[in-house]
């Protein structure tokens, strides 16, 4: 099983994910509530490259990108 471990890098109540394909269609957009750590399983995802961003209280705090080859 692949897949990728997100957190938002400091104590919250919760963030939301969003994480988008090299399009820019969003492929995931969640809000992670009951857990400071989201596992992202990607065995059903194209190969690619994708973005991601943390949001918290409205505010991006991080961002990157995960390439699944």
């Amino acid at each position: 099983n692949d897949y990728v471990l997100f957190q938002p890098g400091r104590q919250v109540e919760s963030f939301d994910i969003k994480i988008y394909n090299s399009s820019g269609q969003i492929a995931l957009q969640k809000t992670i509530t009951d857990n400071e750590l989201y596992r992202w399983d990607t065995n059903h995802l194209s190969k690619g490259t994708y973005f991601y961003e943390i949001i918290i209280n409205e505010k991006s705090q991080t961002s990157g990108k995960v390439v699944i080859y």
